[in-house]
């Protein structure tokens, strides 16, 4: 059938492809009090914008979509733990290209060890609602081990690792394993300063 071709079409060595970039845009207000807590929680609104980067088509739909976005989430002195939404469709495109209806569900979940340490996990769960009932959903658990180091003294880098397998996943073509490597720079904002002046 169509996976047959699909994977007849992969090639047997390494192969380096572009897909498509997605791109949230959010607006939040700031941190607000959570009752009972000493923590603070967040929430944010706004689009996700998905373009037909892909160099294959086997990686991406050359369709340009777009859809609601949002956040919500918990921030305490130990854990920090939230999610994040997207949902997207085509909206303009190739006319021959396969239709593109989405969503992105990201569950994440942190707890803070002593010496800047951190354990918990972010999958990302994944909805095709084109695909057939045994393929739609892609649903994740994993582990994750980082740690925040501060660099040159000045400079907060969080560098850390996580594996994610897939419990549920789809039956034709889909990610089983999933091991991914991130480095973030904590930079202040640069309105900060701006927006204290203002509340002031």
């Amino acid at each position: 059938g169509d996976i047959d071709a699909i994977l007849d079409s992969v090639k047997t060595d390494v192969q380096t492809e572009l897909g498509d970039i997605g791109l949230p845009i959010n607006i939040a207000p700031p941190l607000f009090d959570v009752p009972g807590t000493k923590g603070k929680g967040f929430a944010a609104a706004g689009v996700m914008l998905m373009f037909p980067t892909s160099t294959d088509d086997l990686f991406g739909s050359d369709q340009f979509s777009m859809g609601p976005a949002g956040a919500l989430g918990y921030i305490g002195e130990k854990w920090i733990f939230g999610l994040s939404l997207q949902h997207w469709k085509d909206v303009a495109g190739k006319k021959d290209a396969v239709d593109v209806h989405a969503s992105s569900i990201q569950y994440f979940i942190s707890y803070k060890l002593p010496n800047l340490w951190s354990i918990g996990m972010s999958p990302k769960v994944f909805v095709n609602w084109e695909a057939s009932n045994d393929n739609k959903l892609t649903f994740p658990v994993g582990l994750s081990v980082g740690k925040t180091m501060m660099i040159g003294g000045l400079l907060p880098v969080r560098a850390g690792i996580e594996g994610n397998y897939s419990v549920v996943h789809p039956d034709d073509f889909g990610q089983r394993w999933v091991i991914k490597a991130t480095m973030t720079v904590v930079v202040p904002s640069p309105f900060g300063s701006l927006m204290g002046k203002q509340a002031k």
